[in-house]
């Protein structure tokens, strides 16, 4: 028995559901068939796992990383990157950024402690879940072989395995959301059911609060799917009418809308202001895309070095384009293309392209996009389009197109390869970097253990540890004892803003430093990213009379120095 759920009066299902019942000819081989995908699919995100769990613990916990482990272990340090409170808890880690990863690795870090193991293997096995959810996704579009190629090829991706391994950004709630929001939509399209649509719009909703910039995909999501895949709705239009669905759709409406209220505002405020060059945007987002995706800028970042070889991930955006451009023609214009089934993967291919136009574009207009974290919200669309495309392509060619066909299938295996294979080339660039003795960029070095060792060994005798430079503070707290975080003290901010001859001086050296022991951190020289601060804590020691004697210094595996750290004994 086959069921199809049609889309269109001659049309073609959006997803094909076959279930094949009896002893027909052929029936073991349509079970097997995506049996054999899904084990292969299951070795890739297994092997995913694996290159992500290598040395885990290198490059070092990096400070942004490690933003949400004062409101995860408790809020001991006061309301260090604890934006905004309800009823006494943690509501906004930063202005446009939430406290759902911090309320997610509670239990975590209560059960099992906080190290780089427990900071890093629940992302890496989230985003395994994320792949999961897309390789089902593609399952039900594509069939069980396109997908497995599609997952081997966006998880082999470096961006998506080394954002992941420190969830740069972050990226990985991101990531998640939106693949369970795509699956939810195209689940709902398929049968109606509320509880797809509940699933969209739960993860939307979650996207949101983990991170304001979410609302680029949600925004992409509205043009995207009635502009692409307005037949499918108008199948649902019944569904779409019923009470639950309705109902489901006003609290949606009402809980985005006291979210992005309860961002607005201080997002609002930390946006800088001045005319917006559209032109510069456009280079710069394109130049931050293509730098991400082909390794580049992350691997930089990691080991301030180049890398030797980049990916060819972000060639996928040609065919894409194309592909995208071909569907948006065949939207218009449906008559030209005469197979109903290449009509539907055409609506496909239109959807993700438009997802990742509409998407390109927010980031152009929005001037604080300009890190590897934001460009990551891009991940996926173009394979999931060209797959659409291609499929299409395929399906218009006649049966008996026997050499079109075989030359159609050459050229699409011999792209998947170059392309994979450049990807696992930086995969391999990257996880040899991170093992043995070498060096790192020094907001990333794993001197941050040693250095956390020291600090550890030595402050049951010490009343406080400051840091004054930017990229230590958030990692320190956090692997410290629970005993022990109140003494730790993250002053960047106040040392960068500081002037040593202001009245306020006295007032910081009585709160931090008279009649105490304290161990003062810093970045060995040339590590320092705001030097300003290093610059006015020396002139702060000088004016106040403070003796900072020989440091003890932390070398990186490499031997090189990274940080410094000072035992200071000050007066009363």
């Amino acid at each position: 028995m086959v069921r199809h759920l049609r889309c269109e009066a001659r049309g073609a299902p959006l997803l094909d559901l076959r279930a094949v019942t009896g002893a027909a000819t052929g029936a073991h081989v349509r079970r097997r068939r995506p049996a054999i995908a899904t084990v292969v699919a299951g070795l890739i995100v297994v092997g995913f796992v694996a290159v992500c769990t290598v040395d885990i613990s290198r490059p070092g916990v990096e400070y942004d990383e490690a933003l949400f482990l004062n409101a995860a272990t408790g809020a001991h340090g006061g309301d260090a990157f604890i934006y905004r409170r309800l009823f006494g808890h943690p509501l906004l880690l930063m202005s446009y950024i939430g406290a759902l990863k911090a309320y997610l690795f509670y239990p975590i870090f209560r059960v099992f402690g906080v190290s780089a193991l427990t900071i890093r293997l629940p992302v890496i096995l989230l985003t395994a879940a994320a792949l999961v959810g897309t390789y089902l996704l593609a399952r039900r579009l594509f069939g069980g072989r396109v997908a497995a190629v599609l997952l081997l090829v966006v998880a082999s991706e470096p961006a998506l395995i080394f954002t992941t391994r420190t969830d740069w950004g972050p990226v990985v709630l991101m990531t998640f959301f939106k693949v369970m929001a795509l699956n939810g939509l195209f689940l709902f399209l398929r049968d109606g059911r509320v509880r797809w649509l509940l699933l969209l719009y739960g993860s939307l909703l979650a996207g949101i609060y983990d991170k304001l910039n979410f609302l680029w995909f949600v925004a992409a999501l509205l043009v995207a799917t009635p502009l692409a895949l307005w037949p499918e709705l108008r199948e649902r239009s019944r569904e779409l009418r019923s009470r639950g669905v309705l109902s489901s759709n006003v609290v949606f409406a009402g809980l985005a809308a006291l979210m992005v209220a309860a961002f607005l505002p201080a997002a609002l405020h930390d946006v800088n202001g001045g005319p917006l060059d559209l032109r510069q945007r456009f280079a710069d987002v394109r130049q931050l895309f293509t730098t991400t995706f082909d390794g580049s800028v992350v691997y930089g970042w990691m080991t301030a070095r180049n890398l030797a070889f980049t990916a060819w991930t972000p060639w996928l955006v040609l065919p894409a384009a194309v592909g995208g451009l071909v569907a948006a023609v065949a939207r218009v214009v449906p008559a030209r293309v005469r197979n109903p089934e290449a009509r539907r993967d055409l609506r496909i291919a239109l959807f993700f392209a438009l997802l990742f136009a509409v998407t390109f574009a927010e980031m152009v207009a929005t001037r604080s996009a300009t890190g590897p974290h934001h460009v990551m919200t891009l991940w996926a669309f173009t394979a999931f389009s060209i797959a659409a495309a291609l499929r299409a392509a395929w399906r218009a060619l006649p049966p008996h197109a026997v050499r079109p066909r075989w030359a159609v299938a050459a050229i699409v295996a011999a792209a998947t390869v170059a392309v994979t294979a450049s990807q696992v080339a930086v995969d391999a660039e990257f996880v040899a970097a991170f093992h043995g003795n070498n060096s790192f960029n020094a907001p990333w070095s794993p001197a941050i253990y040693p250095l956390s060792d020291l600090l550890e060994g030595r402050i049951a005798g010490a009343d406080e540890v400051v840091t004054v430079d930017w990229g230590m503070g958030n990692q320190l707290y956090g692997f410290a004892s629970a005993a022990d975080r109140p003494k730790y003290h993250d002053l960047w901010v106040l040392f960068q803003l500081l002037d040593p001859a202001s009245p306020d001086a006295p007032a910081v050296r009585q709160a931090f430093f008279a009649g105490r022991r304290v161990l003062v951190v810093l970045h060995a020289p040339g590590n320092v990213t705001f030097p300003q601060a290093r610059a006015h804590f020396m002139a702060f020691a000088a004016e106040s009379g403070i003796a900072l004697g020989r440091p003890q210094v932390v070398r990186d595996p490499a031997g090189l120095p990274v940080f410094l750290v000072y035992d200071l004994d000050v007066a009363s």
